[in-house]
């Protein structure tokens, strides 16, 4: 982390202002050469951390910019390392020139996250924080924000050391036990495997929020089926409020996967309009059928249409056979037509709940809110769902870290006969929660982590 590197940190286009963050030991012997105050009071001998200057960026004697510099002295940065960051005048063609003139002058481009993972190393914040930084950046709904923003804010980090203290604590009254005891007879077996369960119901909370937690960060995956001509697209523009898919009379219109992202009820949705199953007619209808068999064996909830207005047939009973084994809700469409269903008739056919079943008309927009409802109410009451308040895991990698943790522990219970053994399996699962706050030293896990961020974050 010898090199001084430089990113602009906003979106490269026309704008109000483009902000260039420059990080590491160089920043203020470059910024020396290309910066000049406006004011002749100032200069780079004694300018103070988190200060604002005016003044000009200069290629020998040509003005390019007026900017705005703030500058951070290490290590009360970001970074830990001196830093700052000009904002200049929104012009892609300014920020570049301005990023050649810095890189000419000792600067080297920043990898991606290369700002926040120096942050990490430098201790200026754990793993599991700087993950948030990028969560923060991609969030799109008010849930994965907030998942976020109690990630960055060390609530997990917090929750993570709470466990790894009391898991070290357990070593520590082995390791006392065989100290002070006459034999290993004397060791206080009982407790130590209470402890070690209490650790591990909690851990397994921890796994059971994940599941929630990524769900909802990546959007909750619900998926439209039904036979040919029910209405599906239909349902889809309705509930995105706009025209995402062609919709006619003739069915089998959709061929493939129809994909897009809605808040409903302000949760976040991944929602899938898909081809009509029926017995295919061609070799492009009968793949868009088999898309559609695997998006619902991977969904999170399955809306399954049937038109009111006409008689169920086979091919309503056959989707019904994939659909039953998921989290799903029957819509009756074409209630601006006359019904051959009640809601009371579709729960005798297809042994279902009431509360599972609605009555809509997609093309009318009728009945829409009355199923978001359903939806929502689907969805939380599943599982004890939860969206605010407890702590929620949204990390796959910390997800993973925590089901090895549990499954040494799991192991350390076993042989708790053999303590020299159990010991070495506690160990084992601190290590793993260490992982998630940030003790890793394989570079090539750290590259996979931040590869994934902006350039100027």
């Amino acid at each position: 982390m010898n090199s001084t590197i430089v990113a602009p940190a906003t979106y490269p286009a026309e704008s109000a202002i483009g902000v260039i963050r420059i990080s590491g030991p160089e920043t203020f012997p470059v910024l020396k050469k290309i910066f000049k105050f406006k004011f002749f009071k100032n200069n780079f001998d004694n300018i103070k951390s988190h200060s604002a200057h005016l003044g000009f960026i200069k290629d020998k004697e040509n003005i390019i910019d007026e900017v705005l510099l703030i500058v951070f002295k290490s290590p009360k940065s970001y970074t830990g390392e001196d830093m700052a960051e000009i904002s200049c005048h929104g012009n892609p063609f300014i920020i570049n020139k301005i990023l050649e003139l810095l890189i000419k002058n000792g600067c080297k481009m920043a990898e991606h996250g290369e700002f926040t993972k120096r942050a990490f190393l430098n201790g200026k914040i754990s793993l599991s924080e700087a993950e948030a930084v990028a969560d923060m950046v991609s969030s799109k709904n008010d849930i994965s924000l907030n998942l976020a923003l109690k990630q960055l804010l060390g609530e997990e980090k917090n929750l993570i050391l709470n466990l790894r203290e009391k898991i070290i604590n357990v070593i520590s009254l082995i390791e006392t036990d065989l100290d002070f005891s006459d034999s290993v007879e004397n060791i206080e077996k009982n407790k130590i495997k209470n402890l070690l369960n209490d650790i591990l119901e909690t851990i397994n909370k921890l796994i059971h929020s994940a599941d929630k937690g990524i769900m909802l960060k990546q959007g909750i995956k619900l998926v439209i089926t039904g036979k040919p001509n029910v209405g599906k697209s239909s349902l889809l523009n309705s509930l995105l409020k706009k025209e995402k898919a062609i919709v006619t009379h003739i069915p089998g219109t959709t061929r493939d996967i129809i994909e897009d992202t809605v808040n409903i009820e302000g949760l976040p949705f991944k929602i899938y309009d898909t081809a009509g199953i029926r017995k295919a007619k061609g070799l492009i209808e009968k793949k868009g059928i088999e898309k559609t068999i695997k998006t619902i064996k991977t969904s999170d909830l399955v809306l399954f249409l049937i038109d009111g207005s006409r008689k169920l047939d086979k091919n309503d009973f056959n989707i019904f056979s994939e659909v039953k084994r998921k989290n799903f809700i029957i819509v009756i469409n074409k209630n601006d037509l006359k019904l051959k269903y009640t809601e009371e008739k579709i729960s005798d056919i297809f042994k279902t709940e009431k509360n599972r079943i609605v009555t809509i008309s997609a093309l009318k927009n009728k009945g829409i809110k009355n199923l978001t409802k359903m939806i929502k109410n689907i969805i939380i009451n599943k599982d004890n769902f939860i969206l605010s308040g407890d702590i929620v895991i949204s990390n796959l990698r910390h997800k993973l870290a925590l089901k090895n943790a549990a499954q040494s522990l799991k192991k350390a219970i076993k042989n708790l006969n053999a303590f020299e053994v159990a010991i070495i399996d506690i160990k084992n699962a601190i290590n793993f929660i260490d992982g998630i706050i940030g003790k890793i030293t394989d570079e090539h896990i750290l590259d996979s982590i931040f590869k994934n961020f902006c350039i100027g974050k």
